[in-house]
């Protein structure tokens, strides 16, 4: 049996969720250059930090349509030199890392994560949440790269406070 290769296609959420700073475009918001379903109007030209975005979606072959981004509303990424995986939510479903096949997801790479010493993080807007095997910290709202003081204890259990950041 074989695999197609995963592709982009109609899939643009890239382009609203994440900040491009090269175009000091906020993450959130409609790159200028981004034709929403039809893909960058300035692709071979684009700035660094888009040429060396992956997404994970297309990087993980195991990774079901289900959570393609254009349908999740959930745009998942590898950051901090592979200890953290990262997912940001489209602005207009900002809980949308809560629906199913998401949520379990996250919580599968979140018991992997912990057992490795890695992250899995929820970006929504502002606000961040830690996902672990037992239980999510809310972090509340910050300013990005703001670090989070958390610990996970023996049990899964995720703590705020504590030394594991």
């Amino acid at each position: 049996m074989t695999t197609e290769a995963k592709s982009c296609g109609t899939c643009t959420l890239c382009c609203k969720v994440l900040t491009v700073t090269e175009l000091d475009k906020p993450g959130g918001v409609w790159c200028a250059s981004c034709k929403p379903g039809v893909g960058c109007a300035i692709y071979e030209d684009r700035p660094p930090s888009c040429r060396e975005f992956a997404c994970l979606w297309l990087l993980d072959a195991t990774m079901p349509a289900e959570l393609k981004p254009e349908r999740s509303k959930v745009v998942m990424r590898i950051e901090s030199e592979g200890q953290r995986l990262v997912a940001r939510c489209d602005p207009s479903t900002p809980m949308a890392w809560q629906r199913e096949p998401t949520y379990s997801a996250l919580k599968r790479w979140a018991g992997r994560a912990a057992r490795d010493g890695h992250q899995v993080m929820v970006v929504s807007g502002r606000r961040h949440w830690i996902i672990g095997p037992v239980n999510d910290l809310d972090m509340g709202e910050s300013e990005p790269n703001t670090p989070m003081s958390f610990e996970i204890k023996a049990d899964g259990t995720l703590q705020a406070g504590g030394g594991g950041a």
